[in-house]
C-alpha cells in the first residue's frame, strides 16, 4: 500500500534516488516557506522560486536551501509527481491563507494564471518576503481582532498582483528601502483617486506592512460654517420660534373633549 506523502516520505524517496544526504530537502527550508506536512502544491513553490531566482543574491541565505539542494528538489518533484499527484495540485488547500500565508503566496504566484510574472512583480515578491523575514517577530506580534497583519498583507499582495489594470509594481520597486516602498504606496493612494475602494484598501494594507506602522492615517477634517444651509434659505436657529400644535388626529378628526 502506497504511503501518503509527507515530508519524511519525500526524504525517503530522495534517499532511494541516491540524492546526497547534504542535498536532501532541508528542515530549515520547510520552515522558511511554512510548508504543510503533506507538501501539497510543492511543484508550484519550486516553480515560483525558479521564476524569481534571478532577483535573489544568495538563495541559501534567503530561502535556507542551497542552489544544489534546490536543483535536487526540483528533480525529485519531477520524478515523484506521477506517484504523488498532490505535488502538482493547482488548487489551494483550505486554511492556507489563514495558517500559512507565505506558502499560499508562493503557491499562487506560480499557480494563478491571472498573475502577470515580470521583473517588477518578481522584485516586489522578493522584497515582500525579505521584509517579512527581516521583521518577522514585529509583524507576527501585530494581530487584529480578525486576523494577523501578515495574513492581511499577503492577501493584499496576492490580489493586487491579479489586478494589473489598477496596480503597477514598477514604481514601487524603484524605491530601494522598505520605508520608501511604503511611502510610494501611500503616494499612489493620494495621486490616483480613481482606484476601486477594494484596491485602495489592499494598497493601504501593503503600505502599513512595509512601514511597520498600522496606525490609521490622520485625515483632514472639513470646517463647517456655524450657519447651516437648509434648502435655498438660511435660518438663524438662535432665535426662538413658537410652534403651535393643532389638536387634530392624523385622520383629520378633532380629539374628543378638545375645543378648537
Amino acid at each position: 500500500m502506497k504511503q501518503e506523502l509527507n515530508i519524511n516520505v519525500f526524504r525517503e524517496k530522495q534517499q532511494e534516488s541516491n540524492v546526497s544526504p547534504d542535498l536532501i530537502i532541508p528542515t530549515e527550508f520547510i520552515e522558511r516557506i511554512d510548508a504543510p506536512e503533506n507538501l501539497r502544491g510543492l511543484y508550484f513553490i519550486s516553480n515560483t522560486i525558479s521564476i524569481v531566482k534571478s532577483e535573489i543574491r544568495d538563495l541559501a541565505a534567503f530561502l535556507k536551501i542551497s542552489d544544489a539542494a534546490f536543483s535536487e528538489l526540483s528533480k525529485s518533484i519531477t520524478e515523484l509527481k506521477e506517484e504523488y499527484p498532490s505535488l502538482t495540485n493547482r488548487h489551494k488547500q483550505n486554511g492556507w491563507c489563514d495558517a500559512q500565508p507565505i506558502y499560499a503566496l508562493l503557491f499562487e504566484y506560480s499557480a494563478n494564471s491571472k498573475i502577470i510574472k515580470n521583473v517588477p512583480t518578481n522584485r516586489l515578491l522578493v522584497s515582500f518576503l525579505s521584509h517579512y523575514w527581516t521583521n518577522e517577530s514585529k509583524i507576527l506580534s501585530e494581530i487584529s481582532k480578525t486576523s494577523s497583519k501578515l495574513k492581511e498583507a499577503s492577501g493584499a499582495l496576492r490580489l493586487l498582483l491579479q489586478n494589473p489594470e489598477e496596480f503597477d509594481a514598477t514604481e514601487i520597486v524603484r524605491s530601494k528601502s522598505s520605508q520608501a516602498k511604503g511611502k510610494a504606496l501611500l503616494d499612489l493612494l493620494d495621486s490616483d483617486r480613481n482606484l476601486q475602494l477594494k484596491t485602495r484598501n489592499y494598497i493601504r494594507q501593503l503600505a502599513h506592512f512595509y512601514l511597520l506602522d498600522w496606525k490609521p492615517r490622520k485625515s483632514t477634517k472639513r470646517e463647517y460654517s456655524k450657519r447651516r444651509s437648509f434648502g435655498k434659505r438660511n435660518f438663524d436657529v438662535s432665535f426662538p420660534v413658537r410652534i403651535s400644535v393643532c389638536p387634530v388626529t392624523c385622520s383629520g378628526f378633532i380629539r374628543p373633549g378638545v375645543s378648537v
